[in-house]
């Protein structure tokens, strides 16, 4: 960096002038020494050049010599540097005229080894030097300039002292510069010598208008007052510290505009880096020392850690603090804390692994026994190299703990591996530390955490923590991993407890008041969801809990009748006013959190939708996707956007259920099964209902290594619709009749999924077999008399209205709208509306217009419209569209794919652009064109316009 030392001139007539003052006396023969003094920047070097340029220095012999602290270790070398210009080499002879004496005995001895010297011979030495400078002075004065003296050797310094205390009538000045709070070589010397001054110099920092005027002339332009407060601001005058910001201004904008504007303070404290490192470079070890414990401490630094932590004294740190606060080292902020974050990092960059472990580990012990919060130990911890010991092991887990109570899971893994990483680790120590990091990493890799918690169970200490330790497992994995179902059932073996939740004989109920022995049975019960069972047992079991407060006041009590009410609407076991009384009952005591996703709950939303029971789930799932949205788990957040795309699917909203169902099947992880079973759901009720066949590749690529019943019937459902809308009924009813039978095999006799028989009466309708749909027809409305939600019984006489003729299917309709409008489920009240509008419109009779305009008001409140049908009979539902939406109907990352397609970029440059895959990029496009109802990119681009 170039410097511009005239700068630092400015404001220093005061010293100019004492200067040229003592430069007089010691010509006249009055000789002294003159000291400048100051911080490191305070321009204590300018000065001094100042000093010997200066007019009243003309007569004078200069000799100098700097300082070095590489030199430092050379014995009389700043002597040597001082008196080359009049001493030579040794093999050069002596000046005519030159002593012989004294003088010249010295000359000698600064040619010897002066570790071989005895004390006489060192007294000659320093009697010598002075003759010799004495014998200079004789034919002109003699000025003698040493800069940075506190870090020239002692030989030498003692021989200026010597020769300072004796020049008093003599014509020689000594002028020195010595920086203060910087390491010296021997600083009773140095104090000694100083001493002697008749004058110390002190320049002091610069006022505004003289850093405007360096500013100026360093920048070569003129400058803002904001700039040169800013710079004042940082560096308090110093003008050492301006000219480095400057410097470092001007060769970051080598052309600046005519005026320079105000910079950020930011950009000032990144240019003072360099600077405040140089300065703590040539500090005294305790101060390097004391700023490399308060960049380690950081924000928890205080002035008794930092003692504790660097062994000071009192009277130490206090000496080390003010240092690094008058070399602008300390932020000024009342605590310890270093200027800025930059010189933070390069304060740690400078210490060296085995200091940077010691001060770390240093602060963690005194951060732990002073009773800091566990994180914040933990950093140190892990900074030092990780949990090595029992108390580090402690402190870790502890942090994790804390870090999941905040909904950091990341942080409380990142914790426990540190814990995990002492290879000597084994054991239940092991085994627990290894649950403990599948807990809270399970959120973030759930495969991961799986395995971890396999591997780790067997090795815990007993059943009851087994037990414990498996139930992180979410059911909905359990039932798709082997391993992990092997476990629970072993766990659950361990406890007595079996999917009946019947123990060994004379025992009592085996689930008793215990929140493992009922989400075991839970459990259980999940993972032969789908494995026949007496619909009865389930029933009796149901019916018996349900009305036991501790069940309902429990945890895993509200998890197991959360399992036997869905197997109860799968079943069809029981009608859907008790089972919706239980759905009321579980959320009335069940927290809305993230939690709820690693159990059996989400299968609330599915009975929700098929009790037609939805408004209190659907208030409970919007707090628990706040609280979702906190957390890091991606998978969570799928299963809660699983939830709601189911419940809107069944209220009839449903491009809300259309696009949180894609969402949530984009980004699909195989771990997470039920979020990809319920999001399947959803979407498939929607593409029937729409009769839109255009998700059917989407749900089919979803289920293909499926084995769940749910989705693998939702995706024949939706193929046998698509084959209905390409004209081939016969294809369909195949496909929903198989539906049926294999529906039936598995005792799935419930409402959940006997639309098929909706579907099959279509399907037949189109066949021309009118007695075999109406056959279907009465089937479906008697299960739903049976079942009893306002939807399923007004759906059911819809359909027997459609296939009825004359009056008797209109009183059907008018029947059907009446049960509907108790339901949540508008889309369905609106078709049935929609159906008896139009039959009363065939036959002129009064009341159709304001059917007709009902339904269309209830489609467009969903977003939806109503299709005109092809031809009379066509098809058997009204069908709903999807009103396309405008742009402000899509998401942010839709949106930014639209604008650069809108610029004309390709699919690959849109997805270099946004840091993407062009899949990702393509199926946010399909997810547009959808939502603006257009074919492609043409299109997209002929409605909103080329940008």
């Amino acid at each position: 960096m170039d410097v511009d030392f005239r700068g630092f001139l400015l404001e220093r007539d005061h010293e100019l002038a004492w200067a040229a003052g003592a430069l007089d006396a010691a010509a006249a023969g009055t000789g002294g020494v003159v000291v400048i003094g100051g911080p490191p920047g305070a321009g204590r070097s300018a000065l001094l050049d100042a000093l010997a340029g200066a007019e009243q220095a003309a007569p004078f012999l200069p000799l100098r010599a700097n300082g070095s602290a590489a030199e430092a270790d050379h014995p009389l070398g700043l002597a040597r540097q001082l008196l080359r210009p009049v001493l030579g080499t040794d093999q050069r002879p002596e000046p005519e005229g030159w002593p012989r004496g004294a003088a010249g005995h010295a000359r000698r001895l600064l040619a010897a080894v002066p570790g071989t010297m005895t004390d006489a011979r060192r007294e000659v030495l320093l009697h010598g030097l002075h003759v010799l400078i004495g014998e200079l002075g004789r034919d002109r004065p003699v000025l003698l300039l040493a800069d940075d003296l506190q870090w020239a050797d002692p030989p030498s310094l003692r021989w200026l002292g010597y020769l300072a205390r004796r020049i008093v009538r003599m014509p020689i000045l000594i002028a020195c510069t010595i920086a203060e709070d910087c390491a010296s070589t021997d600083p009773a010397l140095l104090r000694e010598l100083a001493a002697t001054a008749s004058r110390t110099l002190r320049p002091g920092p610069l006022s505004p208008p003289s850093v405007h005027r360096m500013a100026e002339r360093v920048l070569g332009g003129a400058c803002s007052e904001d700039l040169v407060l800013t710079c004042l601001r940082a560096t308090g005058g110093n003008p050492g510290a301006l000219v480095a910001v400057l410097s470092g201004l001007r060769d970051r904008h080598p052309r600046p505009a005519r005026r320079w504007a105000d910079v950020p303070a930011e950009t000032v404290q990144v240019l003072l880096r360099d600077w405040r490192m140089a300065c703590l470079a040539v500090q005294p070890e305790p101060v390097r020392a004391l700023a490399g414990a308060v960049a380690v401490l950081d924000t928890d630094a205080g002035p008794e850690l930092l003692r504790d932590l660097t062994g000071m004294t009192r009277e130490e740190y206090k000496s080390a603090i003010q240092a690094m606060d008058r070399t602008g080292l300390l932020a000024g902020t009342g605590a310890p804390r270093l200027a800025h974050s930059t010189v933070r990092a390069a304060v740690m960059a400078e210490l060296s692994a085995e200091a940077t472990g010691r001060l770390h580990a240093g602060a963690a012990r005194l951060l732990h026994e002073a009773g800091y919060p566990a994180e914040r130990v933990a950093a140190h911890v892990l900074a030092a190299g990780g949990g090595q010991g029992p108390t580090e092991r402690k402190v870790l887990r502890r942090a994790a703990g804390a870090a999941l109570d905040r909904g950091a899971p990341g942080e409380a893994v990142r914790y426990l591996r540190a814990a995990l990483a002492e290879e000597s680790l084994t054991g239940l120590s092991r085994a627990r530390l290894l649950v403990d990091l599948a807990v809270a990493g399970r959120g973030l890799d759930l495969a991961t955490a799986a395995r971890d918690l396999v591997s780790a169970v067997p090795r815990l200490g007993s059943a009851a923590e087994r037990a414990a330790a498996a139930l992180w497992l979410p059911p909905a994995f359990a039932a798709t991993d082997p391993a992990a179902g092997a476990l629970l059932r072993r766990v659950a073996g361990e406890q007595g407890v079996d999917r009946t939740g019947i123990g060994p004989p004379g025992r009592a109920d085996s689930c008793g008041p215990s929140e493992a022995g009922w989400r075991l049975e839970a459990r259980l019960r999940w993972l032969a969801i789908q494995e026949p069972a007496p619909p009865s047992e389930c029933a009796t079991r149901l019916r018996w809990l349900r009305d036991q407060e501790p069940v309902l006041a429990d945890g895993g009590g509200r998890e197991l009748l959360t399992v036997l009410a869905y197997r109860a609407l799968l079943t069809g076991t029981l009608p859907a006013a008790e089972l919706a009384d239980v759905l009321d009952r579980v959320l009335e005591r069940e927290p809305a959190n993230a939690a709820h996703t690693y159990t059996a709950l989400p299968a609330l939303a599915h009975l929700a939708a098929g009790t037609d029971s939805v408004t209190a789930l659907s208030g409970w799932l919007d707090l628990a996707a706040i609280a979702v949205a906190q957390q890091e788990s991606a998978g969570a957040r799928a299963v809660v956007n699983a939830e709601r795309a189911v419940l809107l699917a069944g209220t009839g909203h449903l491009a809300g259920a259309r696009d949180l169902a894609e969402g949530v099947l984009d980004g699909a992880d195989p771990a997470w099964p039920e979020a990809t079973t319920l999001a399947v759901l959803a979407l498939a009720t929607v593409a029937l209902r729409t009769m839109d066949p255009e998700p059917g590749p989407r749900i089919r690529l979803a289920v293909r290594h499926s084995g769940d019943l749910r989705a693998i019937t939702a995706d024949r459902m939706v193929r046998g619709m698509a084959d209905l809308v390409r004209g081939d009924p016969r294809a369909a009813l195949d496909r929903f009749l198989d539906c049926g039978r294999q529906l039936a095999c598995y005792q799935w006799a419930g409402p959940a999924f006997s639309w098929w028989r909706c579907w099959a009466a279509a399907a037949q309708q189109r066949l021309g077999d009118s007695a075999a749909a109406l056959a279907l027809a009465d089937a479906q409305y008697q299960a739903a008399l049976a079942w009893g939600s306002p939807m399923a019984v007004g759906q059911a006489l819809r359909l027997r209205g459609t296939l009825t003729e004359g009056a008797a299917g209109i009183e059907l309709l008018r029947e059907a709208v009446t049960v509907l409008r108790a339901s949540a489920d508008q889309i369905e009240l609106g078709a049935a509306i929609l159906t008896l509008g139009r039959r009363l419109d065939a036959t002129a009779a009064p009341g159709a217009a304001r059917l007709l305009a009902e339904s269309d008001r209830i489609a467009a409140d969903r977003g939806a419209r109503w299709l005109e049908p092809a031809r009379p009979g066509a098809v058997t539902f009204p069908v709903p569209r999807i009103t396309p939406a405008g742009r402000g109907a899509l998401t942010g990352t839709e949106d930014a794919v639209v604008e650069l397609v809108l610029r004309g970029w390709s699919n690959q440059r849109v997805a270099d652009d946004l840091g993407v895959t062009r899949r990702a990029v393509e199926k946010n496009l399909t997810r547009v064109y959808r939502k603006l109802g257009v074919s492609g990119r043409a299109g997209l681009i002929g409605r909103l316009g080329a940008g």
